[in-house]
């Protein structure tokens, strides 16, 4: 299947990243990369987070917020997991 981006929420909302990281932990996600970087008044933080079903991206974008992407299917579970708060 395809990619897909899911735009978890503000990217100041410190309580998103705290739901995301014990989500994606939950998951078996652990950091393999991470990366900062300013363009003008934007600010971009990249995260490259590795599972055992595969990787993800996660960013925190000035004006953007904060988003996961990759494949559709395990970004539909992260988004599952989040939600709803189960481990599919």
């Amino acid at each position: 299947m395809g990619n897909d981006t899911w735009v978890v929420g503000t990217e100041y909302d410190t309580a998103i990243f705290k739901k995301l990281g014990t989500t994606l932990r939950a998951l078996g996600y652990q950091l393999s990369t991470e990366s900062f970087g300013v363009g003008g008044s934007q600010e971009i933080s990249t995260w490259q987070v590795s599972g055992p079903a595969g990787t993800l991206v996660v960013e925190s974008e000035t004006y953007v917020g904060v988003t996961v992407s990759g494949p559709v299917e395990l970004v539909a579970q992260v988004k599952g997991c989040f939600l709803h708060g189960a481990v599919f």
